[in-house]
């Protein structure tokens, strides 16, 4: 129990310090999930397209466009099964605003949708312009992502 506290306080303090405001502007999903430790990199063929598989549907709040999102995640090329990045500190989930543009266009037609609690699995091709370190041209880059938390911005509903 105490562990889960530890959780949604420090999943409060990401998403506020990455949205600059405060919580009566916001609305906040009111589960915190934890599917349990970091996943292996999953392996597979050559993807030409974005791939979204739901590996655990999660029954939260389903992501949207201006939502604040707190994730783990592991990143990898999916030929091989190399893990290449990983945010999967426990306690300690990565914040984005879905829709900024700040992330991998994968991620921002990936992620709308998924619910807090879930885990999916997103296959994407690198182009020139969204190529992580540890990648190269021309492989397929494979994402584990576990969605945290949900914070919707005030207003919207």
């Amino acid at each position: 129990m105490k562990l889960l506290l530890v959780l949604l306080a420090v999943c409060a303090a990401v998403a506020l310090t990455a949205c600059g405001s405060d919580t009566s502007a916001e609305t906040r999903s009111e589960e915190a999930a934890d599917l349990g430790p970091k996943p292996a990199i999953p392996k597979g063929p050559k993807a030409e397209k974005l791939i979204v598989e739901d590996l655990v549907e999660g029954s939260g709040v389903a992501a949207e466009e201006g939502d604040q999102l707190a994730v783990h995640y592991v990143a990898g090329i999916y030929e091989t099964g190399k893990e290449i990045e990983s945010a999967w500190v426990e306690g300690n989930p990565l914040g984005f605003t879905l829709g900024s543009g700040a992330w991998l266009k994968g991620w921002e037609e990936g992620m709308p949708g998924m619910k807090v609690g879930g885990r999916r699995v997103l296959i994407i091709p690198t182009t020139p312009a969204e190529r992580p370190p540890g990648s190269k041209l021309g492989d397929t880059l494979v994402y584990v992502v576990d969605l945290v938390e949900v914070v919707r911005p005030k207003g919207k509903s």
